[in-house]
Protein backbone atom coordinates (compact mmCIF):
# COMPACT_ATOMS: atom_id res chain seq x y z
CA UNK A 1 0.00 0.00 0.00
CA UNK A 2 1.06 3.50 -0.62
CA UNK A 3 1.89 5.74 2.36
CA UNK A 4 0.09 8.68 1.76
CA UNK A 5 1.05 10.59 4.70
CA UNK A 6 4.77 10.28 2.96
CA UNK A 7 3.65 11.86 -0.30
CA UNK A 8 1.48 14.71 0.28
CA UNK A 9 2.07 15.69 -2.92
CA UNK A 10 0.82 12.45 -4.71
CA UNK A 11 -2.86 13.81 -3.65
CA UNK A 12 -2.11 17.21 -5.19
CA UNK A 13 -0.87 15.45 -8.19
CA UNK A 14 -3.78 13.34 -8.43
CA UNK A 15 -6.40 16.19 -7.67
CA UNK A 16 -4.55 18.39 -10.24
CA UNK A 17 -4.84 15.66 -13.12
CA UNK A 18 -8.75 15.59 -12.62
CA UNK A 19 -9.13 19.08 -13.20
CA UNK A 20 -8.09 18.48 -16.73
CA UNK A 21 -9.16 15.65 -17.31
CA UNK A 22 -12.58 16.65 -16.38
CA UNK A 23 -11.68 19.84 -18.65
CA UNK A 24 -11.24 17.56 -22.15
CA UNK A 25 -13.75 15.42 -21.52
CA UNK A 26 -16.60 18.08 -19.34
CA UNK A 27 -15.32 21.81 -20.31
CA UNK A 28 -14.39 22.24 -23.92
CA UNK A 29 -17.91 23.42 -24.89
CA UNK A 30 -18.06 25.71 -22.03
CA UNK A 31 -17.57 29.27 -23.20
CA UNK A 32 -17.03 31.09 -19.70
CA UNK A 33 -14.06 31.53 -17.80
CA UNK A 34 -12.72 28.62 -14.99
CA UNK A 35 -10.19 31.19 -13.45
CA UNK A 36 -12.76 33.41 -11.04
CA UNK A 37 -13.89 30.03 -9.97
CA UNK A 38 -10.64 28.42 -9.10
CA UNK A 39 -9.22 31.49 -7.41
CA UNK A 40 -12.89 31.72 -5.48
CA UNK A 41 -12.61 28.06 -4.36
CA UNK A 42 -8.81 28.75 -3.36
CA UNK A 43 -9.95 31.70 -1.14
CA UNK A 44 -12.31 29.67 0.83
CA UNK A 45 -9.67 27.04 1.55
CA UNK A 46 -7.54 29.63 2.91
CA UNK A 47 -10.60 30.69 4.56
CA UNK A 48 -11.28 27.40 6.44
CA UNK A 49 -8.06 26.36 6.93
CA UNK A 50 -7.04 29.09 9.02
CA UNK A 51 -10.12 28.56 10.94
CA UNK A 52 -9.46 25.02 11.08
CA UNK A 53 -5.82 26.34 12.76
CA UNK A 54 -7.66 28.48 15.23
CA UNK A 55 -10.03 25.44 16.27
CA UNK A 56 -8.47 21.99 16.03
CA UNK A 57 -10.95 19.04 15.14
CA UNK A 58 -10.86 16.50 12.89
CA UNK A 59 -14.11 17.52 11.00
CA UNK A 60 -12.69 21.01 10.12
CA UNK A 61 -9.64 19.49 9.39
CA UNK A 62 -10.97 17.01 6.67
CA UNK A 63 -13.18 20.01 5.38
CA UNK A 64 -10.16 22.38 4.70
CA UNK A 65 -8.23 18.90 2.89
CA UNK A 66 -11.46 18.21 0.53
CA UNK A 67 -11.65 21.86 -0.07
CA UNK A 68 -7.83 22.50 -0.92
CA UNK A 69 -8.48 19.36 -3.26
CA UNK A 70 -11.30 20.58 -5.07
CA UNK A 71 -9.43 24.04 -5.54
CA UNK A 72 -6.77 22.11 -6.53
CA UNK A 73 -8.46 20.16 -9.61
CA UNK A 74 -10.08 23.30 -10.23
CA UNK A 75 -6.94 25.22 -10.83
CA UNK A 76 -6.04 22.34 -13.55
CA UNK A 77 -9.44 23.20 -15.23
CA UNK A 78 -8.74 26.80 -15.45
CA UNK A 79 -4.78 25.81 -16.34
CA UNK A 80 -5.61 23.83 -19.47
CA UNK A 81 -8.51 26.38 -20.09
CA UNK A 82 -6.24 28.68 -20.48
CA UNK A 83 -3.44 27.08 -22.51
CA UNK A 84 -6.22 26.24 -25.19
CA UNK A 85 -5.33 28.45 -27.64
CA UNK A 86 -8.21 27.78 -29.87
CA UNK A 87 -10.22 29.90 -26.87
CA UNK A 88 -8.06 32.76 -27.90
CA UNK A 89 -10.04 36.28 -29.73
CA UNK A 90 -6.86 36.33 -32.37
CA UNK A 91 -6.91 32.51 -32.95
CA UNK A 92 -6.26 31.25 -36.47
CA UNK A 93 -9.74 29.93 -36.38
CA UNK A 94 -11.29 33.20 -36.75
CA UNK A 95 -10.24 34.08 -39.45
CA UNK A 96 -8.89 30.86 -41.23
CA UNK A 97 -11.62 31.03 -44.50
CA UNK A 98 -10.82 34.77 -45.51
CA UNK A 99 -6.76 34.26 -45.13
CA UNK A 100 -4.95 35.81 -48.04
CA UNK A 101 -1.26 35.20 -46.51
CA UNK A 102 0.26 34.47 -43.11
CA UNK A 103 3.44 35.03 -41.37
CA UNK A 104 4.46 32.12 -39.04
CA UNK A 105 7.88 30.71 -37.29
CA UNK A 106 8.98 27.44 -37.73
CA UNK A 107 8.46 25.81 -34.34
CA UNK A 108 10.17 22.39 -34.44
CA UNK A 109 12.77 20.49 -36.34
CA UNK A 110 11.29 18.70 -39.87
CA UNK A 111 10.31 15.19 -40.12
CA UNK A 112 12.03 14.33 -43.49
CA UNK A 113 9.55 11.82 -45.80
CA UNK A 114 10.76 10.01 -49.10
CA UNK A 115 9.42 13.11 -50.67
CA UNK A 116 8.06 15.70 -48.43
CA UNK A 117 9.37 17.52 -45.54
CA UNK A 118 6.98 17.82 -42.68
CA UNK A 119 6.89 20.72 -39.55
CA UNK A 120 4.65 22.91 -37.40
CA UNK A 121 4.45 26.56 -37.75
CA UNK A 122 2.97 29.00 -35.25
CA UNK A 123 1.48 32.00 -36.98
CA UNK A 124 2.26 35.78 -35.37
CA UNK A 125 0.24 37.56 -38.26
CA UNK A 126 -2.39 37.44 -40.97
CA UNK A 127 -3.45 39.14 -43.58
CA UNK A 128 -7.35 39.08 -44.28
CA UNK A 129 -8.88 41.47 -46.53
CA UNK A 130 -5.28 43.46 -47.39
CA UNK A 131 -5.26 44.05 -43.74
CA UNK A 132 -2.47 42.51 -41.48
CA UNK A 133 -3.92 41.24 -37.82
CA UNK A 134 -1.52 39.51 -35.18
CA UNK A 135 -2.87 35.82 -34.28
CA UNK A 136 -1.80 32.66 -32.80
CA UNK A 137 -2.15 29.53 -33.98
CA UNK A 138 -0.39 26.18 -34.70
CA UNK A 139 -0.30 24.85 -38.77
CA UNK A 140 1.18 21.65 -39.96
CA UNK A 141 2.65 22.29 -42.88
CA UNK A 142 4.27 19.69 -45.33
CA UNK A 143 6.56 20.36 -48.47
CA UNK A 144 7.86 18.63 -51.79
CA UNK A 145 11.36 17.31 -51.59
CA UNK A 146 11.46 17.66 -55.23
CA UNK A 147 9.44 20.00 -57.00
CA UNK A 148 11.97 21.97 -58.60
CA UNK A 149 15.26 21.01 -59.97
CA UNK A 150 17.54 22.49 -57.51
CA UNK A 151 16.60 20.64 -54.09
CA UNK A 152 14.93 22.20 -51.57
CA UNK A 153 15.94 23.35 -48.14
CA UNK A 154 14.86 21.61 -44.88
CA UNK A 155 13.05 23.93 -42.77
CA UNK A 156 14.65 24.98 -39.63
CA UNK A 157 13.79 26.18 -36.09
CA UNK A 158 13.47 29.67 -35.57
CA UNK A 159 13.08 30.65 -39.92
CA UNK A 160 9.95 33.14 -40.20
CA UNK A 161 8.26 32.55 -43.34
CA UNK A 162 5.60 34.42 -45.28
CA UNK A 163 3.18 31.80 -46.36
CA UNK A 164 0.66 32.53 -49.30
CA UNK A 165 -2.42 30.25 -49.10
CA UNK A 166 -5.41 29.24 -46.86
CA UNK A 167 -4.90 26.99 -44.33
CA UNK A 168 -7.71 24.36 -43.44
CA UNK A 169 -9.05 22.15 -40.85
CA UNK A 170 -7.44 19.17 -40.07
CA UNK A 171 -9.11 15.96 -40.70
CA UNK A 172 -10.16 13.46 -38.47
CA UNK A 173 -10.43 9.98 -39.32
CA UNK A 174 -11.79 8.66 -42.13
CA UNK A 175 -12.56 4.93 -40.29
CA UNK A 176 -14.06 3.78 -36.46
CA UNK A 177 -11.32 2.72 -34.90
CA UNK A 178 -8.42 4.78 -36.93
CA UNK A 179 -5.89 6.69 -35.02
CA UNK A 180 -7.46 10.34 -34.67
CA UNK A 181 -4.32 12.83 -35.74
CA UNK A 182 -6.56 15.59 -35.60
CA UNK A 183 -6.67 15.33 -31.97
CA UNK A 184 -3.07 14.55 -31.65
CA UNK A 185 -2.33 18.07 -33.09
CA UNK A 186 -5.45 19.52 -31.37
CA UNK A 187 -2.96 18.37 -27.82
CA UNK A 188 -0.11 20.29 -29.53
CA UNK A 189 -2.26 23.12 -30.26
CA UNK A 190 -2.39 22.83 -34.17
CA UNK A 191 -6.13 22.99 -35.48
CA UNK A 192 -4.97 23.82 -39.27
CA UNK A 193 -2.66 22.33 -41.96
CA UNK A 194 -1.58 23.30 -45.16
CA UNK A 195 0.37 21.55 -47.95
CA UNK A 196 2.92 24.45 -49.08
CA UNK A 197 4.15 24.26 -52.52
CA UNK A 198 7.68 26.02 -53.27
CA UNK A 199 6.71 28.98 -54.77
CA UNK A 200 3.83 29.52 -51.87
CA UNK A 201 6.14 30.44 -49.38
CA UNK A 202 9.77 32.61 -48.82
CA UNK A 203 12.19 33.22 -45.44
CA UNK A 204 12.02 36.44 -44.25
CA UNK A 205 14.78 35.64 -41.78
CA UNK A 206 15.36 33.90 -38.29
CA UNK A 207 13.22 34.67 -35.79
CA UNK A 208 13.28 31.77 -33.09
CA UNK A 209 10.59 31.67 -30.63
CA UNK A 210 12.87 30.30 -27.92
CA UNK A 211 16.54 31.37 -27.83
CA UNK A 212 17.50 28.37 -25.51
CA UNK A 213 15.92 26.10 -27.84
CA UNK A 214 17.40 27.24 -31.20
CA UNK A 215 21.01 26.83 -29.78
CA UNK A 216 20.10 23.86 -28.41
CA UNK A 217 19.27 22.44 -31.48
CA UNK A 218 22.33 24.15 -33.33
CA UNK A 219 24.22 22.26 -31.27
CA UNK A 220 22.29 19.15 -31.46
CA UNK A 221 23.20 19.68 -35.57
CA UNK A 222 26.79 19.71 -34.72
CA UNK A 223 26.95 16.78 -32.68
CA UNK A 224 24.89 15.03 -35.59
CA UNK A 225 27.79 16.21 -38.03
CA UNK A 226 30.52 14.88 -35.89
CA UNK A 227 28.63 11.69 -36.13
CA UNK A 228 27.70 11.81 -39.88
CA UNK A 229 32.32 12.46 -40.50
CA UNK A 230 33.09 9.61 -38.32
CA UNK A 231 30.95 7.03 -38.33
CA UNK A 232 31.06 6.03 -42.17
CA UNK A 233 28.25 3.24 -42.50
CA UNK A 234 24.77 4.20 -42.26
CA UNK A 235 23.16 1.56 -40.40
CA UNK A 236 25.59 2.79 -37.35
CA UNK A 237 25.30 6.37 -38.02
CA UNK A 238 21.38 6.08 -37.90
CA UNK A 239 21.44 3.95 -34.72
CA UNK A 240 24.05 6.01 -33.04
CA UNK A 241 22.14 9.47 -33.68
CA UNK A 242 18.90 7.86 -32.72
CA UNK A 243 20.72 6.38 -29.25
CA UNK A 244 22.45 9.51 -28.48
CA UNK A 245 20.72 12.42 -29.98
CA UNK A 246 16.84 10.74 -30.74
CA UNK A 247 17.15 11.54 -34.28
CA UNK A 248 15.38 8.45 -36.12
CA UNK A 249 14.91 9.69 -39.19
CA UNK A 250 17.69 7.53 -41.13
CA UNK A 251 16.87 4.56 -39.45
CA UNK A 252 16.01 2.64 -42.70
CA UNK A 253 12.62 0.71 -42.25
CA UNK A 254 14.09 -3.02 -41.67
CA UNK A 255 16.05 -1.92 -38.43
CA UNK A 256 12.96 -0.33 -37.02
CA UNK A 257 10.99 -3.28 -38.07
CA UNK A 258 13.54 -5.62 -36.67
CA UNK A 259 13.60 -3.45 -33.16
CA UNK A 260 9.33 -3.98 -33.11
CA UNK A 261 9.60 -7.56 -33.59
CA UNK A 262 11.76 -8.01 -30.52
CA UNK A 263 9.90 -5.28 -28.39
CA UNK A 264 12.50 -3.12 -27.83
CA UNK A 265 11.39 0.00 -30.18
CA UNK A 266 12.27 2.24 -26.86
CA UNK A 267 15.80 2.21 -27.02
CA UNK A 268 15.66 4.22 -30.06
CA UNK A 269 14.39 7.22 -28.30
CA UNK A 270 16.12 9.42 -25.92
CA UNK A 271 14.53 9.20 -22.71
CA UNK A 272 15.19 8.53 -18.76
CA UNK A 273 17.81 5.78 -19.79
CA UNK A 274 20.56 7.63 -20.92
CA UNK A 275 20.12 10.31 -18.38
CA UNK A 276 19.60 7.67 -15.76
CA UNK A 277 22.86 5.79 -17.12
CA UNK A 278 24.82 9.26 -17.53
CA UNK A 279 24.00 9.81 -13.69
CA UNK A 280 24.82 6.66 -12.79
CA UNK A 281 28.12 6.72 -14.24
CA UNK A 282 29.00 10.42 -12.49
CA UNK A 283 28.39 8.67 -8.82
CA UNK A 284 30.55 5.59 -9.85
CA UNK A 285 33.08 7.75 -10.75
CA UNK A 286 33.12 10.21 -8.16
CA UNK A 287 33.08 7.72 -5.34
CA UNK A 288 36.07 6.51 -6.54
CA UNK A 289 37.99 10.19 -6.46
CA UNK A 290 39.48 11.42 -3.40
CA UNK A 291 37.74 14.55 -2.89
CA UNK A 292 37.92 15.01 0.80
CA UNK A 293 35.99 17.60 3.19
CA UNK A 294 32.74 17.67 4.70
CA UNK A 295 30.17 14.99 3.58
CA UNK A 296 27.61 17.66 3.08
CA UNK A 297 29.91 19.36 0.69
CA UNK A 298 31.14 16.20 -1.21
CA UNK A 299 27.04 15.72 -1.47
CA UNK A 300 26.67 19.13 -2.48
CA UNK A 301 29.14 18.75 -5.42
CA UNK A 302 28.36 15.28 -6.67
CA UNK A 303 24.29 17.04 -6.82
CA UNK A 304 26.05 20.20 -8.51
CA UNK A 305 28.33 18.09 -11.48
CA UNK A 306 25.02 15.59 -11.44
CA UNK A 307 22.40 18.55 -12.72
CA UNK A 308 25.41 20.05 -14.94
CA UNK A 309 25.71 16.58 -17.00
CA UNK A 310 21.91 15.92 -17.31
CA UNK A 311 21.13 19.38 -17.92
CA UNK A 312 23.56 19.95 -20.81
CA UNK A 313 23.21 16.62 -21.84
CA UNK A 314 19.21 17.56 -22.51
CA UNK A 315 20.80 21.15 -23.94
CA UNK A 316 22.49 19.12 -26.55
CA UNK A 317 19.50 16.55 -27.48
CA UNK A 318 18.00 19.37 -28.83
CA UNK A 319 15.88 20.09 -25.47
CA UNK A 320 13.12 16.94 -26.38
CA UNK A 321 10.46 16.22 -24.25
CA UNK A 322 10.61 12.81 -23.54
CA UNK A 323 14.58 14.20 -22.07
CA UNK A 324 12.88 16.91 -20.70
CA UNK A 325 11.00 14.87 -18.38
CA UNK A 326 13.61 12.63 -17.45
CA UNK A 327 15.76 15.24 -16.32
CA UNK A 328 12.90 17.07 -14.40
CA UNK A 329 12.59 13.74 -12.45
CA UNK A 330 16.46 13.32 -11.69
CA UNK A 331 16.79 17.38 -10.93
CA UNK A 332 14.51 16.78 -8.07
CA UNK A 333 16.07 12.99 -6.95
CA UNK A 334 19.53 14.65 -6.82
CA UNK A 335 18.41 17.72 -4.68
CA UNK A 336 16.75 15.16 -2.49
CA UNK A 337 19.75 12.86 -2.28
CA UNK A 338 21.98 16.51 -1.79
CA UNK A 339 20.14 17.54 0.93
CA UNK A 340 19.94 14.00 2.58
CA UNK A 341 15.90 14.42 2.48
CA UNK A 342 14.42 10.62 2.85
CA UNK A 343 11.17 11.78 0.83
CA UNK A 344 9.11 9.05 -0.82
CA UNK A 345 9.72 8.72 -4.75
CA UNK A 346 5.83 9.14 -4.95
CA UNK A 347 6.62 12.63 -3.60
CA UNK A 348 8.97 13.06 -5.69
CA UNK A 349 7.49 11.93 -9.22
CA UNK A 350 4.56 14.00 -7.89
CA UNK A 351 6.18 16.62 -7.46
CA UNK A 352 7.43 16.67 -11.19
CA UNK A 353 4.54 15.94 -12.55
CA UNK A 354 2.66 18.84 -11.34
CA UNK A 355 5.30 20.94 -12.74
CA UNK A 356 5.37 19.78 -16.15
CA UNK A 357 1.83 20.04 -16.01
CA UNK A 358 1.46 23.10 -15.08
CA UNK A 359 3.80 24.26 -17.72
CA UNK A 360 1.59 22.58 -20.21
CA UNK A 361 -1.46 20.36 -19.03
CA UNK A 362 -1.86 18.49 -22.38
CA UNK A 363 1.43 16.60 -21.52
CA UNK A 364 -1.55 14.51 -19.64
CA UNK A 365 -2.41 13.37 -23.32
CA UNK A 366 1.01 12.62 -24.56
CA UNK A 367 1.42 8.84 -24.58
CA UNK A 368 5.28 9.22 -23.67
CA UNK A 369 4.75 11.14 -20.64
CA UNK A 370 1.70 8.76 -19.85
CA UNK A 371 4.74 5.77 -20.37
CA UNK A 372 7.44 7.59 -18.44
CA UNK A 373 5.49 8.23 -15.24
CA UNK A 374 3.88 4.72 -15.44
CA UNK A 375 6.90 3.05 -16.04
CA UNK A 376 8.82 4.56 -13.25
CA UNK A 377 5.71 4.27 -10.91
CA UNK A 378 5.19 0.56 -11.20
CA UNK A 379 8.91 -0.31 -10.78
CA UNK A 380 8.70 1.66 -7.60
CA UNK A 381 5.38 0.25 -6.61
CA UNK A 382 6.13 -3.51 -7.45
CA UNK A 383 10.04 -3.84 -7.33
CA UNK A 384 9.90 -4.48 -3.42
CA UNK A 385 6.81 -6.94 -3.40
CA UNK A 386 8.52 -8.99 -6.52
CA UNK A 387 11.71 -9.04 -4.68
CA UNK A 388 10.20 -10.73 -1.76
CA UNK A 389 9.35 -13.47 -3.97
CA UNK A 390 12.63 -14.37 -4.82
CA UNK A 391 15.27 -16.25 -3.03
CA UNK A 392 18.63 -15.52 -4.91
CA UNK A 393 21.24 -17.06 -3.45
CA UNK A 394 23.91 -17.12 -6.23
CA UNK A 395 23.79 -14.13 -8.58
CA UNK A 396 25.98 -15.57 -11.17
Amino acid sequence: MINWSSAPLLRVALAFILGIVAYLYLGQGWAGSAAPWAAGLVGAYLLLWLWSQRRPAPAATDAAGLLGLLAVAALGFARVQGYTESRRADHLGHFAPRIEYYRATVDEAPVVRANTFATTLRVQAVRVGGRWQAATGGIRVSLPRHETAAPVPAPRYGEMWLVQGTPELTKGPANPGEFDYRRYLQYHQVYHAQFVHSGQYRVLGQAPLSTVVAISQRAAMVLDGVFRQYVKSPPEYALGTALVLGFRDDIDAATKQAYANTGTTHIMAVSGLQVGLLFAALQWLLARVPLGGAALRRRLLTAGLGLALIWSYAFLTGLSASVLRATVMFTLVIIGQAWERQSSLFNTLSAAACGLLLYNPYLLCDVGFQLSFLAVVSIVYLQPRIGRWLDVRNYV
